[in-house]
């Protein structure tokens, strides 16, 4: 009984490390996200320079 006892803590450990490094890589994924959104965002700014609401809307979400 033990036995199985051990088996679910050490497969509980690896999938609870598996989940932290995932939210590790997503976190440092995140910033790389938000950089290419800044990027994309500068040039919908420079093509949509007429439409002044959308840079607001756009300021307005940081």
């Amino acid at each position: 009984m033990s036995r199985v006892v051990n088996q679910l803590r050490g497969s509980l450990f690896l999938i609870s490390n598996k989940i932290s490094s995932l939210c590790l890589s997503i976190w440092t994924f995140v910033p790389c996200v938000h950089k290419i959104c800044h990027v994309l965002r500068g040039l919908i700014t420079i093509y949509m320079k007429r439409d002044k609401r959308n840079d607001q809307k756009c300021d307005h979400m940081q």
